[in-house]
Protein backbone atom coordinates (compact mmCIF):
# COMPACT_ATOMS: atom_id res chain seq x y z
CA UNK A 1 0.00 0.00 0.00
CA UNK A 2 2.91 2.15 0.39
CA UNK A 3 4.60 2.33 -2.54
CA UNK A 4 1.89 0.68 -5.45
CA UNK A 5 -1.34 0.58 -6.53
CA UNK A 6 -2.40 3.98 -4.59
CA UNK A 7 -3.50 6.44 -7.21
CA UNK A 8 -6.02 4.40 -9.75
CA UNK A 9 -7.92 6.89 -11.43
CA UNK A 10 -7.91 10.57 -11.93
CA UNK A 11 -10.69 12.75 -14.40
CA UNK A 12 -12.32 15.61 -14.56
CA UNK A 13 -15.92 16.35 -15.43
CA UNK A 14 -18.60 19.02 -15.56
CA UNK A 15 -21.41 19.47 -13.16
CA UNK A 16 -23.59 21.42 -15.81
CA UNK A 17 -24.07 19.01 -18.55
CA UNK A 18 -22.81 15.73 -16.62
CA UNK A 19 -20.22 14.90 -19.15
CA UNK A 20 -16.57 13.57 -18.29
CA UNK A 21 -13.85 15.94 -19.74
CA UNK A 22 -10.86 13.81 -19.11
CA UNK A 23 -9.95 10.43 -17.60
CA UNK A 24 -6.97 8.83 -16.91
CA UNK A 25 -6.54 5.13 -15.39
CA UNK A 26 -3.28 4.72 -13.78
CA UNK A 27 -2.25 0.75 -13.49
CA UNK A 28 0.63 -1.77 -13.65
CA UNK A 29 2.28 -3.11 -16.65
CA UNK A 30 1.23 -6.82 -15.07
CA UNK A 31 -2.60 -5.87 -15.74
CA UNK A 32 -3.62 -6.95 -19.16
CA UNK A 33 -5.31 -4.36 -21.21
CA UNK A 34 -9.04 -6.53 -20.91
CA UNK A 35 -8.69 -5.35 -17.28
CA UNK A 36 -7.24 -2.04 -18.14
CA UNK A 37 -10.17 -1.47 -20.28
CA UNK A 38 -12.59 -3.38 -17.71
CA UNK A 39 -11.45 -1.21 -14.74
CA UNK A 40 -11.27 2.33 -16.70
CA UNK A 41 -14.96 1.56 -17.78
CA UNK A 42 -16.19 0.85 -13.93
CA UNK A 43 -14.28 3.95 -12.74
CA UNK A 44 -16.15 6.42 -15.31
CA UNK A 45 -19.74 4.54 -14.67
CA UNK A 46 -18.83 5.93 -10.68
CA UNK A 47 -17.73 8.93 -12.13
CA UNK A 48 -21.20 9.66 -14.03
CA UNK A 49 -23.27 7.94 -11.61
CA UNK A 50 -22.00 10.83 -8.19
CA UNK A 51 -22.36 13.58 -10.69
CA UNK A 52 -25.77 12.48 -11.92
CA UNK A 53 -26.75 12.31 -8.45
CA UNK A 54 -30.08 13.74 -7.71
CA UNK A 55 -28.53 15.24 -4.21
CA UNK A 56 -25.53 16.69 -5.96
CA UNK A 57 -27.21 19.88 -6.42
CA UNK A 58 -28.15 20.14 -2.70
CA UNK A 59 -24.94 18.29 -0.94
CA UNK A 60 -21.70 19.34 -3.44
CA UNK A 61 -20.73 22.63 -2.60
CA UNK A 62 -17.56 24.59 -4.16
CA UNK A 63 -14.25 24.20 -2.67
CA UNK A 64 -16.03 21.58 -0.69
CA UNK A 65 -13.72 18.13 -0.12
CA UNK A 66 -16.06 14.92 -0.85
CA UNK A 67 -14.93 11.09 -0.17
CA UNK A 68 -16.95 8.06 -0.53
CA UNK A 69 -15.94 4.34 0.44
CA UNK A 70 -16.53 2.49 -2.85
CA UNK A 71 -16.00 -1.79 -1.62
CA UNK A 72 -12.17 -1.71 -1.66
CA UNK A 73 -11.29 2.29 -2.91
CA UNK A 74 -12.12 5.25 -2.30
CA UNK A 75 -13.74 7.94 -4.39
CA UNK A 76 -12.87 11.90 -3.48
CA UNK A 77 -13.90 14.74 -5.54
CA UNK A 78 -13.99 19.00 -5.48
CA UNK A 79 -16.03 21.45 -7.51
CA UNK A 80 -14.99 24.93 -8.55
CA UNK A 81 -16.90 27.95 -9.03
CA UNK A 82 -17.01 26.94 -12.58
CA UNK A 83 -19.05 23.55 -11.39
CA UNK A 84 -15.53 22.22 -13.06
CA UNK A 85 -15.81 18.79 -10.94
CA UNK A 86 -12.14 17.06 -10.10
CA UNK A 87 -12.02 13.08 -9.14
CA UNK A 88 -9.54 10.71 -7.88
CA UNK A 89 -9.94 7.31 -7.20
CA UNK A 90 -7.24 5.64 -4.52
CA UNK A 91 -7.00 2.66 -2.37
CA UNK A 92 -9.32 2.36 0.60
CA UNK A 93 -6.13 3.16 2.82
CA UNK A 94 -4.57 6.24 0.68
CA UNK A 95 -4.82 9.12 2.96
CA UNK A 96 -7.66 11.40 2.05
CA UNK A 97 -5.74 14.92 2.82
CA UNK A 98 -2.90 13.41 0.45
CA UNK A 99 -6.15 12.38 -2.36
CA UNK A 100 -6.74 16.15 -2.00
CA UNK A 101 -3.03 16.81 -2.67
CA UNK A 102 -3.49 14.49 -5.45
CA UNK A 103 -6.52 16.89 -7.38
CA UNK A 104 -4.72 20.05 -6.02
CA UNK A 105 -2.04 18.86 -8.57
CA UNK A 106 -4.89 18.08 -11.34
CA UNK A 107 -6.64 21.42 -10.53
CA UNK A 108 -3.63 23.67 -11.63
CA UNK A 109 -2.19 21.47 -14.05
CA UNK A 110 -5.58 21.80 -15.86
CA UNK A 111 -6.99 25.42 -14.97
CA UNK A 112 -3.76 27.18 -15.81
CA UNK A 113 -3.30 24.97 -19.71
CA UNK A 114 -7.13 23.96 -19.74
CA UNK A 115 -9.37 25.98 -18.23
CA UNK A 116 -11.25 27.54 -20.67
CA UNK A 117 -11.24 24.89 -23.12
CA UNK A 118 -12.20 22.15 -20.57
CA UNK A 119 -15.69 24.68 -19.95
CA UNK A 120 -16.80 23.90 -23.76
CA UNK A 121 -15.09 21.18 -25.04
CA UNK A 122 -16.49 17.71 -25.96
CA UNK A 123 -16.77 14.26 -23.91
CA UNK A 124 -13.33 13.00 -23.42
CA UNK A 125 -11.71 15.83 -25.57
CA UNK A 126 -8.89 16.65 -23.13
CA UNK A 127 -7.78 12.43 -22.79
CA UNK A 128 -5.15 12.94 -24.79
CA UNK A 129 -3.88 16.00 -23.73
CA UNK A 130 -3.78 15.10 -20.07
CA UNK A 131 -2.75 11.51 -20.24
CA UNK A 132 0.57 12.44 -19.87
CA UNK A 133 0.59 15.67 -16.97
CA UNK A 134 -2.27 12.90 -14.96
CA UNK A 135 0.19 9.71 -14.99
CA UNK A 136 3.41 11.96 -13.89
CA UNK A 137 0.92 13.69 -10.80
CA UNK A 138 -0.79 9.69 -10.21
CA UNK A 139 3.30 8.24 -10.40
CA UNK A 140 4.54 10.89 -7.98
CA UNK A 141 1.57 10.37 -4.91
CA UNK A 142 1.56 6.53 -5.71
CA UNK A 143 4.64 6.36 -3.69
CA UNK A 144 3.31 7.38 -0.15
CA UNK A 145 6.90 7.53 2.00
CA UNK A 146 8.42 10.08 -0.88
CA UNK A 147 5.16 12.33 -0.61
CA UNK A 148 4.36 12.30 3.30
CA UNK A 149 6.87 12.14 6.10
CA UNK A 150 4.15 11.02 8.34
CA UNK A 151 3.68 7.92 5.92
CA UNK A 152 7.44 7.83 5.89
CA UNK A 153 7.05 7.72 9.83
CA UNK A 154 4.10 4.79 9.57
CA UNK A 155 6.33 3.27 7.30
CA UNK A 156 8.98 3.08 9.82
CA UNK A 157 6.33 1.90 12.79
CA UNK A 158 5.15 -0.58 10.26
CA UNK A 159 8.16 -2.02 9.87
CA UNK A 160 9.31 -2.31 13.24
CA UNK A 161 6.10 -3.64 13.80
CA UNK A 162 6.11 -6.23 11.59
CA UNK A 163 9.98 -7.25 12.64
CA UNK A 164 8.70 -7.39 16.29
CA UNK A 165 5.49 -9.39 15.12
CA UNK A 166 8.14 -12.06 13.05
CA UNK A 167 10.61 -12.22 16.18
CA UNK A 168 7.41 -12.68 18.77
CA UNK A 169 5.94 -15.67 16.76
CA UNK A 170 9.43 -16.55 16.17
CA UNK A 171 9.22 -16.94 20.18
CA UNK A 172 6.02 -18.61 19.74
CA UNK A 173 6.97 -20.66 17.58
CA UNK A 174 9.99 -21.81 19.37
CA UNK A 175 7.99 -21.78 22.55
CA UNK A 176 5.09 -24.02 21.27
CA UNK A 177 8.39 -25.77 19.60
CA UNK A 178 9.84 -26.35 23.78
CA UNK A 179 6.58 -27.07 24.61
CA UNK A 180 6.03 -29.88 21.96
CA UNK A 181 9.70 -31.27 22.69
CA UNK A 182 8.48 -31.36 26.42
CA UNK A 183 5.09 -33.43 25.85
CA UNK A 184 6.99 -35.94 23.64
CA UNK A 185 9.73 -36.40 26.52
CA UNK A 186 7.01 -36.86 28.79
CA UNK A 187 5.39 -39.01 26.89
CA UNK A 188 8.73 -41.07 25.76
CA UNK A 189 8.59 -41.20 29.91
CA UNK A 190 5.53 -42.32 30.57
CA UNK A 191 6.27 -44.92 27.52
CA UNK A 192 9.38 -46.28 28.94
CA UNK A 193 7.64 -46.50 32.51
CA UNK A 194 4.75 -48.42 30.57
CA UNK A 195 7.58 -50.72 29.45
CA UNK A 196 9.23 -51.17 32.04
CA UNK A 197 6.09 -52.64 33.88
CA UNK A 198 4.96 -54.72 31.36
CA UNK A 199 8.70 -56.46 31.31
CA UNK A 200 7.76 -56.47 34.45
CA UNK A 201 4.95 -58.61 34.29
CA UNK A 202 6.31 -60.26 31.04
CA UNK A 203 9.26 -61.32 32.91
CA UNK A 204 7.04 -62.66 36.10
CA UNK A 205 4.25 -64.87 33.82
CA UNK A 206 7.28 -66.11 31.52
CA UNK A 207 9.10 -67.46 35.22
CA UNK A 208 5.65 -68.86 36.28
CA UNK A 209 5.01 -70.74 33.12
CA UNK A 210 8.48 -71.96 33.01
CA UNK A 211 8.39 -73.21 36.66
CA UNK A 212 4.88 -75.19 36.11
CA UNK A 213 6.83 -76.63 32.86
CA UNK A 214 9.26 -78.12 35.18
CA UNK A 215 7.33 -79.02 37.31
CA UNK A 216 4.88 -80.80 35.20
CA UNK A 217 8.20 -82.76 33.52
CA UNK A 218 9.37 -83.12 36.43
CA UNK A 219 6.04 -84.67 37.22
CA UNK A 220 6.30 -86.75 34.15
CA UNK A 221 9.74 -88.27 34.78
CA UNK A 222 8.65 -89.17 38.33
CA UNK A 223 5.41 -91.30 36.76
CA UNK A 224 7.80 -92.87 33.78
CA UNK A 225 10.74 -93.70 37.02
CA UNK A 226 7.84 -95.34 38.82
CA UNK A 227 6.79 -96.95 36.02
CA UNK A 228 9.65 -98.51 34.87
CA UNK A 229 10.04 -99.40 38.58
CA UNK A 230 7.04 -101.69 38.61
CA UNK A 231 7.62 -102.87 35.53
CA UNK A 232 11.56 -104.27 36.79
CA UNK A 233 9.63 -105.96 39.82
CA UNK A 234 11.10 -103.89 42.43
CA UNK A 235 8.65 -103.15 44.49
CA UNK A 236 6.83 -106.98 43.72
CA UNK A 237 10.05 -108.88 45.66
CA UNK A 238 10.32 -105.91 48.05
CA UNK A 239 6.70 -107.24 49.07
CA UNK A 240 7.21 -110.65 49.38
CA UNK A 241 10.37 -110.25 51.42
CA UNK A 242 8.25 -108.06 53.71
CA UNK A 243 5.48 -111.03 54.33
CA UNK A 244 8.54 -114.08 54.50
CA UNK A 245 8.69 -114.20 58.32
CA UNK A 246 11.94 -113.67 59.41
CA UNK A 247 14.29 -116.42 60.97
CA UNK A 248 15.77 -116.12 64.24
CA UNK A 249 19.13 -116.46 64.43
CA UNK A 250 18.77 -118.72 68.08
CA UNK A 251 16.29 -121.21 65.98
CA UNK A 252 19.00 -122.45 63.87
CA UNK A 253 21.66 -121.98 66.79
CA UNK A 254 21.67 -126.21 68.57
CA UNK A 255 22.25 -125.61 72.21
CA UNK A 256 25.00 -128.71 73.69
CA UNK A 257 22.07 -129.72 75.32
CA UNK A 258 20.06 -130.31 72.21
CA UNK A 259 23.16 -131.78 70.76
CA UNK A 260 23.15 -134.70 73.61
CA UNK A 261 19.88 -135.24 73.40
CA UNK A 262 19.96 -136.07 70.29
CA UNK A 263 23.08 -138.51 70.59
CA UNK A 264 21.42 -140.28 73.19
CA UNK A 265 18.18 -140.58 71.16
CA UNK A 266 20.69 -141.79 67.87
CA UNK A 267 22.20 -144.57 70.23
CA UNK A 268 18.68 -145.98 72.08
CA UNK A 269 17.92 -146.08 68.25
CA UNK A 270 20.48 -148.27 67.49
CA UNK A 271 20.35 -150.36 70.31
CA UNK A 272 16.91 -151.61 69.63
CA UNK A 273 18.01 -152.14 66.14
CA UNK A 274 20.75 -154.57 67.31
CA UNK A 275 18.40 -156.68 69.54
Amino acid sequence: MLTRNNIKFLAIARATDKVIVACYLHSSDSISSRDRKADLTLFKEMLSKVIRAPMWTSQVVPDGRNSLECDSNKFHFTMTNDELVFAAITCKEYPVRLAFQVINAVQRVVVSTYGSKALTCAENELDGDCTQPFAAIATTYNDLIKQDKLSEVLSQVHDVQTIMCDSIHMALSNTEKLEVVEQKTNDLTEQAKVFCNSSRKLHHHVWWKHFKLVLVLLFIALLILLLILTTLGVFTNRSSAENTPALNATTFRPTHLDTYAHLQKKQQQQQQQQK
